[in-house]
């Protein structure tokens, strides 16, 4: 007996076959019980050496262009992460830096504790905000097209700083004046 999926040898008394693990015990009512002849498997015209070297030559082309255009998207990502450095990143977090170390580093108490001390801590560090957020901005527009992201540590540093800089120096300002 042969198996009716696969075509191989199998014993008379066989549940399964042995090769394929086609089930023998489905009643087929529409179909012989037993299939004494291995099933026809029609062969596939062998292709000749020329057409086996166009295909292989198709296939390589076709790989090159795939490769070529992953490297063109490398490159791109690349001069786009050149070109688009995020300038503004890095000036809000020397502002915000400088208002930082203007408000912990000790000169001297009657300079933190004047009216344009804080005042000038307070227009460095609202600079810096300014520039920290148009860094923002550009990030996003940069991720919502091509999703890269240039210095985000930075961005959100320079964040995290200004607010603390504009902050302290407000409350010295309102302890000052008031």
């Amino acid at each position: 007996m042969y198996c009716r999926v696969c075509g191989a040898e199998i014993a008379d008394n066989s549940k399964f076959c042995s090769e394929c693990g086609a089930n023998l015990t489905i009643d087929h009512r529409d179909t012989e019980e037993v299939v004494e002849q291995p099933p026809v498997i029609e062969e596939k015209p062998r292709l000749t050496k020329e057409e086996r070297a166009q295909l292989r030559k198709k296939k390589a082309e076709n790989t090159k262009k795939l490769l070529e255009e992953d490297q063109h998207k490398r490159e791109k990502i690349k001069i786009l992460k050149q070109e688009n450095e995020n300038k503004y990143a890095m000036m809000g977090f020397v502002l915000s830096s400088i208002s930082m170390a203007l408000i912990f580093i000790p000169i001297g108490i009657e300079y933190i504790l004047s009216w344009w001390y804080s005042a000038l801590v307070m227009i460095i560090g609202v600079y810096a905000l300014y520039y920290a957020k148009k860094a923002r901005t550009i990030n996003d527009g940069l991720f919502k097209q091509y999703r890269i992201k240039v210095h985000p540590k930075l961005v959100t540093c320079s964040f995290v700083f200004c607010f603390i800089s504009v902050f302290v120096a407000f409350y010295l300002f309102i302890g000052v004046v008031f």
